[in-house]
């Protein structure tokens, strides 16, 4: 029995009856739901398997590649699938390995070239189509494949799928609740829509994230789903979706203290939701969101994109359109936004932007503590530089002024990289005496210990 799911209600009462008749009975029902038979055993057929980085290699070991330049070469013969190796993974992994979306994309060779094709993916529902008069409508277009599923939900499950569009990647049922939740789908029902959606494989159970199940719209169903929500609705969803990390980070950072060090595990908790919180940065700031955008950007999610050394044009372009507006933006959130673009940059290589968000930071700063913070980064962009003599000088301002001994220790930790052996060796002795390891506020305790000459120590602390 085949495409079960149009059917269901005739077909379950059969499968039923046929099962309940004397002697063996076996049945196969391909459908996008479960019949709900007494018996009935679930096979789940997952999209292909996409290439999992570029590369020759890459292509030969993926299904849906294979499928994609078998299909391809039908509709150019002359197609070679080792001159547009980058291509064809794009267009498998843009379209996540569904077959009918492969087979398409493959049809459509015979008008644009593999490059232009993958580019056209972002809007895979004008995209993917066929020419072809004969066969199923319904598999003429992903449109029209997407569309024949969408018509057969109830009207909650509809609008749930239709909310869940404003997520990118995948979410979690707290957040998927949070953010959907509101008439005509109350908190408390989303789940049970969620499930059925996922019974109905319009929505994917993606992974086990840190003890968290995740959810997700494949793109091209995530791209038909959006497309049915009106411009207000989007719009909603999308504040829903600025309030949701506003507040849900709120207790997972003290603006007041950004020189202190952060426990990095909270950052890496936000790895999974990294693209829903760069989609809520940025739609925040097209809101004149500001101080919600920088709170944002202030928290552990900060953290997370210095960790990762990414991001430096994005969230450069974010900073710069806060400053225009600094007078919305509280100076708990906008300190801590500063340090997050200091790292990043740093991490980049672009010390010359450091320099400039560091500069920016010690004028804002509010306490002693967080201005010689800015001023130890300050100086180390200097140094980066090449302007090594002015570093030392700021290296030893920050040592003379500052009362925090963990702050003067790392500032002549710093500053013996540029002394004479003998000289540098005093230093390091200095910073001992100042400081423990532990308690230096800015070296990396593995990189701190190999600079005043502790190799075995070291290692131990890079094991």
């Amino acid at each position: 029995l085949d495409n079960c799911e149009h059917v269901h209600d005739g077909v379950a009462p059969l499968v039923e009856r046929l099962m309940s008749r004397d002697g063996p009975s076996r049945v196969l029902a391909t459908s996008r739901e479960l019949l709900g038979v007494p018996g009935e055993s679930n096979l789940s057929i997952r999209p292909m398997a996409v290439p999992q980085w570029i590369g020759r290699q890459a292509i030969s070991e993926s299904e849906a590649a294979t499928l994609f330049i078998d299909r391809a070469r039908r509709a150019d013969p002359g197609f070679v699938p080792v001159d547009h190796v980058a291509s064809v993974c794009s267009i498998c992994q843009t379209v996540e390995g569904l077959p009918l979306a492969l087979e398409l994309a493959a049809a459509r060779l015979r008008v644009f070239s593999p490059r232009e094709l993958a580019d056209r993916l972002d809007d895979q529902l004008a995209t993917l189509k066929t020419a072809q008069r004969s066969g199923d409508t319904r598999h003429a277009t992903i449109e029209a494949t997407i569309r024949w599923s969408w018509e057969l939900l109830n009207d909650e499950e509809g609008t749930l799928l239709a909310r869940l569009s404003v997520f990118r990647g995948t979410c979690s049922m707290a957040a998927a609740e949070a953010i959907c939740g509101f008439v005509p789908i109350s908190q408390a029902h989303v789940a049970d829509l969620m499930a059925s959606l996922v019974d109905k494989s319009l929505v994917v159970v993606d992974s086990i994230s840190r003890g968290s199940t995740r959810y997700r719209l494949l793109e091209p169903i995530r791209q038909f789903a959006f497309r049915q929500l009106s411009d207000h609705a989007s719009e909603r969803l999308r504040g829903r979706v600025v309030d949701y990390w506003r507040v849900t980070l709120s207790d997972a950072y003290q603006p007041a203290d950004p020189v202190a060090l952060r426990d990095h595990e909270s950052a890496w908790n936000l790895a999974a939701d990294e693209a829903n919180l760069t989609a809520a940065v940025e739609w925040a700031m097209e809101a004149e969101r500001f101080e919600d955008a920088m709170s944002i950007l202030a928290s552990p999610f900060g953290d997370l994109l210095s960790l990762q050394g990414s991001a430096f044009e994005l969230t450069t372009g974010w900073m710069d359109m806060a400053m225009h507006h600094r007078e919305s933006v509280s100076p708990g959130s906008l300190i801590w936004a500063l340090k997050h673009l200091c790292e990043i940059s740093t991490m980049n290589w672009r010390h010359e932007a450091a320099l400039r968000y560091a500069e920016t930071a010690i004028e804002v700063a509010r306490t002693d503590e967080e201005r010689h913070w800015f001023e130890l980064f300050r100086a180390l962009s200097t140094s980066r530089m090449g302007q090594h003599d002015k570093a030392i000088g700021m290296y030893d301002r920050i040592a003379e002024q500052s009362h925090d001994p963990g702050m003067c220790a790392s500032a002549l930790l710093a500053k013996s990289q540029y002394e004479p052996p003998r000289e540098a060796w005093s230093l390091c002795e200095a910073v001992l005496d100042l400081s423990s390891i532990d308690s230096l506020v800015w070296w990396d305790e593995g990189v701190a210990a190999w600079l005043i000459g502790e190799g075995a120590l070291a290692v131990s602390y890079t094991h």
